[in-house]
């Protein structure tokens, strides 16, 4: 299997705000190229954007894919804070999806602003590589709910077990904002039951969120990957994304 770069960036949803699309466009674009990434896990992408990268790319000829599964939904408030996961691609695939995950608590009157209710989903993908398949999952996951965010992280652990059993293949990688820290009791937890499947997390040692400084976004590979780098970029403002991606050079 060839060496691989693999990102992961909560852009930050700006459905409306046209000029701030097009800015996030180009820290996209030149994320890409600069980094000269394989495969790139984009949350928080709004419709609009989406139009907006797939236009930029084709108008480069660029040989980079975008994964579209996002459907619009017949409530307009969560069309409009829509948390789509985006995957942008220059490798062979095929087998795109999206899968529901646990959205929020059954006490919904413990969020104040209805506006924040938000549908939580896993975008899947496999990859070609040579001979190899390389399934693929990007996710973004519930912060304000401790229990939330468990039962989304074991709903992602159930995916890639069934992933595991059915292709008796252990080459998956999962990046995202999974919204815990390191050393909390959920990415302990998450920790451990990835070992199980031989998954591990790239330590990366810098904050990957600007505001209250804390690592929340992730790269998962198999433990048989060598990671030669890990880095967290924070060369882009607040007005691009509170977020700072994270990028991974590995190789089997």
């Amino acid at each position: 299997m060839k060496n691989l770069t693999i990102g992961t960036w909560n852009i930050k949803n700006s459905y409306l705000l046209t000029e701030r699309n097009d800015e996030k466009v180009n820290a996209i674009i030149e994320l890409l190229q600069e980094n000269q990434i394989h495969i790139l896990g984009l949350q928080e992408v709004n419709p609009i954007l989406v139009k907006k990268i797939e236009d930029r790319l084709q108008k480069m000829n660029s040989n980079y894919s975008v994964t579209s599964t996002y459907k619009k939904g017949i409530n307009p408030i969560r069309n409009l804070r829509v948390e789509y996961n985006l995957i942008i691609s220059n490798l062979p695939h095929y087998h795109s999806k999206q899968s529901d995950l646990p959205s929020f608590p059954t006490k919904v009157d413990e969020f104040k602003d209805i506006t924040s209710i938000r549908s939580r989903d896993v975008t899947h993908q496999r990859f070609i590589i040579g001979y190899d398949t390389l399934p693929f999952y990007n996710t973004h996951l519930d912060y304000r709910d401790n229990k939330l965010n468990c039962d989304q992280l074991n709903t992602i652990y159930a995916h890639l077990i069934r992933e595991m059993i059915a292709d008796q293949n252990m080459n998956s990688i999962l990046v995202g904002n999974l919204n815990k820290e390191p050393d909390s009791d959920n990415m302990q937890y998450f920790s451990e039951i990835l070992e199980a499947i031989h998954l591990k997390i790239v330590e990366n040692p810098k904050p990957t969120y600007k505001n209250d400084p804390k690592i929340v976004d992730y790269i998962i590979v198999p433990d048989s990957y060598i990671i030669d780098s890990v880095k967290c970029i924070d060369k882009y403002d607040e007005q691009i994304s509170t977020h700072n991606p994270v990028i991974a050079k590995i190789k089997k």
